[in-house]
């Protein structure tokens, strides 16, 4: 689980990942559309998870192509378990969530649809990493009976 609170319109781990390179690295959780009144695109973020347990990722060049576009910067380093918060707006990130510690990146161009979008990772190669179709509503996400949880299973 990530280091900070869920919030109201996350998409979350149960995303569905249409395809994946060899790499361990998925696209975790979304914050897609926010609550502010008036709506303010610059609280979008996307987590990123490196799933393997022995594995580093070096996301060096890597891009998000589709949804919005940013590319990773040179020593950007995944740790297995490690997770990765990518901002619209990083000092916007920090004011909602002063209690984060982990690491942060962040100033990508566009903003991700709050009706659906179809959000990439791919590397250097532009080998799809990660990709996901996320929506408002209907059967977007992976399911599976789970425990209840906020009185949903």
């Amino acid at each position: 689980m990530s280091k900070y609170p869920r919030f109201l319109v996350v998409a979350s781990c149960l995303l569905l990942t249409l395809s994946r390179a060899s790499a361990t690295v998925v696209i975790n959780e979304i914050m897609y559309h926010s609550t502010a009144v008036p709506e303010n695109t610059a609280h979008e973020w996307i987590e990123l998870y490196n799933d393997s347990t022995t594995v580093t990722e070096n996301l060096a060049g890597w891009k998000f192509t589709k949804g919005v576009d940013f590319t990773f910067p040179n020593g950007t380093m995944m740790t297995p378990g490690a997770y990765l918060v990518v901002a619209a707006n990083v000092a916007t990130f920090q004011a909602q969530h002063s209690g984060f510690t982990g690491p942060l990146l962040g100033g990508w161009v566009g903003t991700l649809s709050n009706g659906s979008e179809h959000l990439k990772l791919v590397n250097t190669l532009l080998a799809v990493v990660s990709e996901v179709h996320f929506a408002n509503d209907g059967e977007w996400a992976a399911r599976g009976r789970g425990p209840l949880l906020l009185t949903h299973r």
